[in-house]
């Protein structure tokens, strides 16, 4: 795709943005993540802060982090005007008869380590596969984690207890 773009054919990195925004899926379903992230995420918890913490938190942002504040701060706001009474999902419980693996990225901005840390604490049969990378997921760009994660989905063995993969 890049190269293609660098000889002048951007028709790859326009089908990937399309995709990445949102705007359509790889496979062509529908794709509409936003409205359901908005509802996900305005649910999963009692409500936010008021309107003057808000305030105040949207201009830290915006001060201490000028690339994402803007996009964050936009987040923050997506919620005031959800519902008074929400409706949080019980903690998850693994029921089930094999241990779960939580695979757990320490630098992903997406969906932080400490969540992983959290649900494999509230799973209970479960096991944490930390990978020290930076993306948002790991599967795709560690072959420590792709290794372990073939061998629990073939063997039913987990990796170590405390297992770490370099970046």
């Amino acid at each position: 795709m890049l190269s293609d773009a660098w000889l002048g054919d951007s028709a790859g990195i326009f089908a990937l943005g399309r995709v990445v925004n949102w705007q359509e899926s790889a496979d062509d379903a529908p794709a509409d993540p936003v409205d359901a992230n908005y509802v996900i995420n305005c649910n999963d918890s009692a409500p936010g802060p008021n309107a003057e913490q808000l305030r105040a938190e949207v201009r830290r942002l915006l001060r201490e982090a000028p690339l994402f504040g803007p996009h964050t701060a936009g987040a923050l706001l997506s919620c005031v005007s959800w519902q008074p009474r929400r409706t949080p999902l019980a903690d998850p419980v693994a029921a089930v008869a094999n241990p779960l693996l939580v695979i757990g990225t320490v630098n992903d901005a997406a969906t932080p380590y400490v969540g992983a840390v959290a649900l494999t604490r509230v799973l209970g049969n479960a096991r944490l596969l930390t990978w020290e990378g930076n993306n948002h997921t790991a599967l795709a760009f560690s072959n420590c984690v792709a290794e372990h994660v073939a061998r629990y989905l073939i063997e039913v063995v987990l990796p170590p207890d405390g297992a770490r993969c370099p970046a």
